[in-house]
């Protein structure tokens, strides 16, 4: 791969990002995963912030949702838990 290859292939890569709640993340998920035409991770984090990250980004805690072309992936979010 060239050097402007690779600086262009490093451009668009989504970079981590860190949210303090979840609708932001997927709000942003949902963007770059758009804009950019790649796979977005979200996952919850031991100290309760949201993180975005790329699909070959090490995940550390639990993933809320993957989300691909602007839309979240069918079955990659936990089941919600409903109080009785």
């Amino acid at each position: 791969m060239s050097t402007l290859g690779y600086y262009l292939f490093r451009q668009m890569r989504p970079k981590v990002n860190t949210y303090p709640t979840a609708s932001q993340a997927t709000g942003v998920a949902r963007t770059l995963s758009k804009s950019a035409r790649s796979t977005v991770v979200v996952y919850k984090t031991a100290d309760n912030r949201f993180v975005t990250a790329a699909l070959r980004d090490a995940v550390n805690g639990l993933v809320v949702g993957i989300y691909q072309n602007g839309y979240v992936l069918p079955g990659s979010q936990p089941p919600v838990q409903r109080a009785c």
